[in-house]
């Protein structure tokens, strides 16, 4: 999974690739937390998990709106 080099479209597909693996590590983290009785471990997968998740979403919202406000080039105009 290479980081794309053009357009939009695949940057918002990568991103959201990402966010999901993101979260599935993350649950994975507390599954293994929870499994070795670790609260240093929860407390290290919930933070990271929450922010990549957080900070993942910011960058697609952008990317969303960029390729809404972008022309629609089938238009007659």
């Amino acid at each position: 999974m290479g980081i794309p080099n053009s357009g939009s479209d695949s940057l918002l597909r990568w991103i959201r690739r990402f966010r999901a693996a993101a979260i599935g590590l993350a649950v994975f983290g507390v599954g293994a937390a929870w499994l070795w009785q670790q609260p240093w471990l929860l407390a290290v997968a919930l933070g990271i998990g929450l922010e990549e998740t957080l900070e993942s979403s910011s960058y697609i919202a952008a990317l969303e709106q960029r390729r809404s406000a972008r022309p629609n080039k089938a238009a007659p105009g």
